[in-house]
């Protein structure tokens, strides 16, 4: 796959403002539209991005992580939040609010179980897509066979194709048609002539 200068400069630029946008649809989820859901697939549409522009060895480090286990730890995460409410005799998936005061900011944060709940599906999802999409990618270049895989192109060649190539087929096939027009002409002048 050739990556060009373009599509790494695109996806560079906008992985951050992905995320910032991610971290606003995880935290405000839970009372406006968004949500863990919404905040996975987003961060793992950045992700991927990344994967396709710069190539899993060009990748930065901080994206190289084991996803399987994000994807389990999601799914422990949002199971503790969503059967803790059963211990305090609450019905399954009953969210609790605190207020928490910061007197650092000044201010006072609610917290929601719903935000961890969020957050666990949030690991969940984004986890799992990366997951897929990687595995897919990779199962794709192990299965295709060596004859379809593109190799750069030979500059010996006059069509800079591979042999065997669409270019060499067409080649021959029209080499073929002029020969066989050269002789029904030659015929025909030859029967002209008698």
């Amino acid at each position: 796959m050739i990556r060009g200068p373009i599509l790494r400069v695109v996806a560079s630029v906008t992985f951050p403002f992905s995320a910032l946008l991610t971290l606003y649809f995880l935290v405000s989820g839970h009372n406006n539209p968004g949500g863990g859901f919404i905040a996975g697939v987003l961060m793992s549409g950045a992700i991927a991005l990344q994967f396709i522009a710069h190539g899993p060895e060009g990748v930065p480090g901080f994206l190289k992580i084991p996803y399987e286990r994000i994807v389990a730890l999601g799914l422990v995460i949002a199971i503790i939040a969503a059967t803790a409410p059963l211990a305090a005799g609450y019905p399954f998936l009953t969210s609790f609010h605190a207020t928490l005061d910061v007197p650092v900011l000044g201010a006072k944060m609610e917290f929601a179980l719903a935000q961890l709940f969020d957050f666990g599906i949030f690991l969940l999802v984004a986890g799992g897509v990366m997951t897929a999409v990687l595995a897919l990618s990779q199962d794709e270049a192990e299965e295709r066979p060596p004859a379809t895989r593109k190799s750069p192109p030979s500059p010996s060649s006059p069509m800079m194709g591979e042999e065997g190539s669409v270019e060499d087929e067409t080649e021959s096939i029209a080499a073929s048609e002029s020969e066989q027009t050269e002789s029904v002409e030659t015929g025909v002048s030859v029967e002209g002539e008698k």
